[in-house]
């Protein structure tokens, strides 16, 4: 996870200091979690959880086809998150998310899709999914950041679906 110094960095580069703890679900390609003997990160090139766990985000792995463009994806809700949590090529009952601390400064609201997005407006940070009970485009809010310095890792997660 990276150190402190870089969190208050994040803080610096942005227009405001708004900061949220934002879920954020990604594939698991390996057993860590499954137990307490399984507790060290892989080197999986396909297993997005255990690079986030040593390297932090990377914008190399944002889905290029995302609703609001490539960018790191977040809610609030984390049966919403828990919606891009896969076991990718293993067998395991268990699932794994984080839990992030994610500086969104100045969040735009964007009400419809916007896929070729790469980046807020100029002035925003971040941009937020309005909800289709406010007018928007989703069922569940959602926070997307486009820098990679701009989320970090804070809790995995690991949890069992019934």
């Amino acid at each position: 996870m990276r150190d402190i110094n870089r969190s208050q960095q994040v803080q610096n580069h942005t227009s405001g200091a708004a900061e949220q703890y934002l879920f954020h679900g990604t594939r698991r390609a390996c057993h860590i979690g499954d137990d307490r003997t399984q507790i060290n990160p892989c080197n999986r090139s396909d297993c997005y959880l255990c690079h986030i766990i040593k390297c932090s985000f990377s914008m190399a792995h944002a889905n290029a086809n995302g609703m609001f463009g490539p960018g790191i994806y977040t809610s609030s809700v984390s049966s919403k998150s828990d919606g891009y949590v896969w076991n990718h090529h293993i067998h395991s009952h268990k699932h794994a998310m984080f839990l992030s601390n994610v500086v969104t400064g100045r969040s735009q609201k964007l009400y419809a899709a916007s896929h070729g997005r790469r980046s807020p407006d100029n002035g925003y940070d971040s941009v937020e999914a309005v909800t289709h009970k406010h007018g928007g485009s989703v069922d569940y809010p959602e926070t997307v950041v486009y820098r990679e310095d701009a989320i970090l890792p804070s809790v995995v997660i690991m949890y069992t679906r019934h």
